[in-house]
């Protein structure tokens, strides 16, 4: 700043004229109204208000939601089922036997026997209780095969016992008892006729099955081992002067599943909590839009301020409000120079204060009069 210059800004202090030569300092009376009362929230306290409205607003949700729902975890309950086969040999007249009814377990003259009764029975019992359905049956198969087993020359179903079914409601056990006749003579005669016929080596065998399906009447409820069979095979042969039945029973344990399921108890807290989840992922996007925007890259403007402070940090004081300019003469200067040759003449501080982030800011001096550079961002851009 010239000789001349310095004389003009020592004259204004002393309330005398002010030279107006445009090309060191302009003055300009400048209209500043007084800025209104505003409620300012810093970075950090927006901060803080966004993430514990979030907190409190998504809690809040989520203990609404769980008061509306019901759990229900999945569940294993065990069982047991157990069979107890009987039969009983009829046979046709003799004069050996004193009785024509013979029990299980003995071995019987094949050309004696009229039929068989057989006495399924099963019982199921469960830990808890349950609501469930068994659909069984009996089926008799007719099986010719070499001696060995390996090749099947003839199989052929019989029902014996149509599909029947029975029902637990809230028990926990269940039984099964039935009496099927089985014609020995029919289905003998059968095999003899085949064997014959055809002139083949063969075995053959009646197999009866008890077949059980155990069901469950809740979608949520599976059985595992849905499925039980008892089992009894009966020989055909004409030529076999004994035979001996062999029987399967049940004997086993198992499980069923109560599989997991969410019910809802309460429409009116569920809606609720819904809103307020949607709301608290509304704070939580204005927190992250925060962040974001404290991470902001600089622009020319943040770059020619930020270097301003970094080379003048002692002479600069950065103020968070600004006095009433109305109170003073306003000087405009053209260029942060020029405002530290008014500093160096005036031995006072250089006032900084942020207009706009990003966009515009102040840099004053306070005397008798104020001492103004002002820094914009659009004003950098055209002088690039």
């Amino acid at each position: 700043m010239s000789r001349k210059v310095k004389e003009n800004v020592t004259s204004l202090d002393n309330k005398k004229n002010i030279s107006k030569k445009k090309d060191v300092i302009v003055t300009e009376k400048v209209n500043f109204s007084k800025p209104r009362f505003k409620l300012y929230f810093g970075f950090k306290a927006r901060a803080f208000c966004y993430f514990f409205f979030f907190v409190i607003l998504f809690s809040f949700s989520l203990y609404l939601l769980n008061s509306s729902l019901s759990y229900q975890r999945q569940e294993y309950i065990s069982y047991s089922e157990r069979s107890n086969l009987d039969y009983k040999v009829n046979l046709k007249s003799n004069n050996y036997y004193e009785s024509n009814v013979l029990n299980k377990d003995m071995i019987y003259v094949a050309s004696l026997i009229d039929y068989i009764n057989i006495y399924f029975n099963y019982n199921f019992d469960i830990d808890d209780n349950v609501n469930m359905n068994f659909t069984y049956n009996v089926i008799g198969k007719l099986s010719i095969t070499d001696d060995e087993g390996e090749n099947i020359f003839l199989e052929k179903e019989y029902t014996l016992l149509d599909n029947k079914q029975i029902n637990i409601d809230n028990s926990k056990h269940a039984s099964i008892s039935e009496n099927v006749k089985i014609d020995y003579g029919l289905y003998n005669s059968i095999a003899s006729g085949f064997k014959s016929t055809y002139g083949v080596n063969a075995k053959s065998n009646f197999i009866v099955t008890l077949k059980i399906i155990k069901n469950s009447n809740n979608d949520n409820f599976k059985v595992n081992n849905s499925v039980s069979n008892q089992i009894v095979n009966i020989p055909l042969s004409e030529k076999a002067i004994n035979i001996k039945l062999d029987y399967v029973d049940i004997n086993t344990n198992s499980s069923v599943v109560n599989d997991s399921s969410i019910t809802v108890s309460n429409f009116l807290f569920i809606g609720l909590g819904i809103f307020l989840l949607v709301f608290s992922i509304y704070f939580v996007l204005k927190f992250i839009r925060l962040l974001e925007s404290n991470r902001v890259k600089l622009n020319n403007f943040d770059k020619y301020v930020k270097k301003i402070l970094r080379t003048y940090d002692r002479l600069i004081v950065e103020s968070r409000s600004i006095i009433d300019f109305n109170n003073y003469e306003v000087i405009k200067v053209n260029n942060f120079e020029e405002l530290l040759d008014v500093r160096d003449n005036l031995k006072l501080p250089i006032n900084y204060y942020v207009i706009v982030p990003h966009q515009k800011a102040y840099f004053y001096i306070i005397s008798t009069n104020i001492y103004l550079y002002i820094v914009k961002d659009i004003d950098l851009e055209k002088n690039r």
